[in-house]
């Protein structure tokens, strides 16, 4: 595979305009060559205010009901000749052979819904050893670790309104997957998703072992499986924790893993291009007095959850030097290395060599780690190759065994077709949820100085006066969200939403509670996709923002009243 996918790749390499990958499918039992056109010129347009496009914030995400404009515009620009081309003044507007009509009409309950995007990865066919060490060694550790720092970053946020916007998007994009952590735990437990697999092994086992052939293929599949998940399952939780600590956590030691890579002997064009790209933009959004509250918070954590044998040498530093004070260990850590400051770092890095770079205490936390993430890697391979092995095994069983059932392959941030149908659920007895909401909803929940809830008065009271001209729904409402069925995951924000005309009625953007099981599980029934109705979009952008030359560009649609 790997000397055929070069060859293939060669064949494209001179070509800056054209992406081709290799990309395995179905568990590495089939490979699939991914070829796309790349545009690079491409430029923002507009975006809503935040009080809008992030409205609710962390409290709403993945919740319904919602009340948020997640929506940016972009143009594609392309050279004279209507073809990709790196950013210039002289490129033009691309000119596309078709574009997607924007309906006017909304959507009721029933209706067809379709979206096209590039959802990034899910886990369909895993085995129940797999989704276990999921929900125990991954998801859990992310849980704590990351409620702890976040708990830090946000009072720090609330207080001040540098830091808030410094750590908004940090803040955010770490919330996210927290949160999906949770919702995923907790929906795979309602949905019963373990006992289920479980009896499709035994089916599975029960098949294999019923004829010979079968037997001497696949007999040793679900051991591997077993044996592997079950024999890392602890080195995974502890991996998962460093993780979560010392490179998701920790960002001091970022910024020093980062300097490790800077040439001291290049050329100053080459230096001045990696300072620019690596660290103008990282240290603008950077508190170190935040970072130093972090830091202890979650060495100890890491100390109470991980065996000794699996700490970084820098602990036995803390426990000699500093009697095992954590708190101490940061004042010294921060008061005495340069790269907690931008300006100090420029300054050290045109006079230093690498050796003197790395006697700063920040690189020797850092090198520290490195150390102790190698050891783990290197401890959980042998057990990552079982699981792959096992796996791609498992999933040609499964396909060998049901060989009438059409199988769709795990996403793999390729472009994919999902479909469903416009509808509310009930999530539990005697609650149900309707399928869209409406602008009545922000007036109700908008809280002044409230960082998520927060609507600045003129959005209100273009609310207020209920001037939605023909963005509203028969009954004069303006619809915000609804609901779908369609399966998607991480990755799918911003994809269109077309119905059963082609004609664009919303943009995808999350996914409620009872989706979070979406990664292994997908459960129609309860699952629902989250998207703004493009009537609120176009609301906003014509209404709101008067943005009249972003209108005059789209081809609006609707239907006759006679239709």
């Amino acid at each position: 595979i790997d000397s055929l996918s070069t060859v293939l790749m060669d064949e494209y390499e001179n070509d800056p305009f054209t992406s081709v990958r290799i990309i395995p499918f179905y568990s590495r039992n089939q490979y699939y060559l991914v070829q796309y056109d790349q545009f690079r010129d491409v430029r923002l347009v507009t975006t809503p205010p935040s009080s809008v496009g992030k409205f609710g914030g962390d409290t709403d995400n993945w919740m319904w009901p919602r009340h948020t404009g997640d929506f940016s515009v972009f143009r594609v620009y392309a050279d004279k000749n209507n073809r990709p081309a790196n950013y210039s003044n002289e490129n033009v507007p691309y000119q596309p052979k078709y574009v997607v009509p924007v309906s006017l009409d909304g959507v009721t309950d029933g209706d067809y819904a379709m979206t096209v995007g590039y959802p990034g990865s899910t886990q369909r066919y895993m085995s129940s050893w797999g989704i276990r060490q999921r929900m125990e060694s991954e998801n859990k550790p992310r849980i704590e670790v990351r409620g702890a720092k976040q708990d830090i970053w946000w009072n720090a946020m609330t207080q001040n309104d540098t830091i808030r916007i410094k750590y908004a998007n940090k803040y955010a994009g770490s919330s996210n997957y927290w949160k999906n952590s949770m919702g995923m735990n907790e929906a795979l437990t309602n949905l019963e998703v373990l006992p289920e697999k479980e009896v499709l092994e035994a089916r599975l086992n029960e098949w294999i072992n019923s004829n010979p052939v079968r037997k001497a293929k696949y007999g040793n599949t679900l051991a591997t499986l077993e044996e592997a998940y079950m024999g890392s399952g602890d080195l995974a939780l502890y991996t998962s924790y460093f993780l979560e600590t010392f490179k998701n956590g920790i960002e001091l030691i970022r910024f020093a893993n980062t300097i490790l890579q800077f040439d001291s002997d290049g050329t100053e064009e080459d230096k001045q291009e990696f300072i620019n790209e690596r660290f103008i933009e990282s240290y603008k959004n950077y508190e170190p007095a935040l970072d130093r509250k972090v830091l202890p918070i979650l060495m100890k954590l890491y100390a109470e959850r991980v065996p000794a044998e699996y700490h970084p040498d820098i602990y036995r530093k803390v426990q000699d030097e500093f009697g095992g004070d954590y708190e101490q260990y940061a004042d010294w850590l921060f008061a005495n290395s340069r790269f907690t400051s931008l300006a100090e770092l420029l300054e050290l890095l045109k006079t230093a060599d690498t050796q003197s770079l790395t006697e700063d205490p920040a690189m020797e936390l850092a090198l520290s780690t490195a150390d102790m993430g190698y050891e783990l890697s290197g401890q959980m391979m042998p057990y990552y190759e079982k699981m792959l092995r096992g796996e791609r095994e498992f999933m040609a069983a499964l396909m060998e065994m049901d060989a009438d059932r059409t199988f769709y392959p795990d996403a793999t941030f390729t472009q994919r077709m999902s479909y469903g149908t416009v509808g509310g659920y009930q999530p539990r007895d005697a609650v149900w949820y309707d399928y869209y909401t409406t602008s009545k909803g922000i007036l109700e929940k908008q809280k002044p100085g409230d960082p998520e809830f927060n609507v600045q008065e003129y959005i209100l009271d273009a609310i207020r006066s209920g001037d939605f001209g023909g963005y509203a729904d028969p009954e004069g409402v303006l619809r915000v969200n609804f609901l779908s069925n369609n399966d998607i995951t991480g990755g799918n924000s911003g994809s269109p939403v077309l119905n059963g005309n082609a004609e664009l009625i919303g943009l995808a953007f999350d996914g409620n509670w009872e989706s979070l099981s979406g990664d292994i599980l997908f459960e129609p029934e309860m699952q629902r996709m989250i998207s703004v109705d493009i009537r609120y979009v176009l609301y906003v952008i014509d209404k709101v923002m008067g943005a009249s030359r972003v209108m005059d560009e789209l081809k609006l649609v609707k239907k006759c009243l006679s239709d």
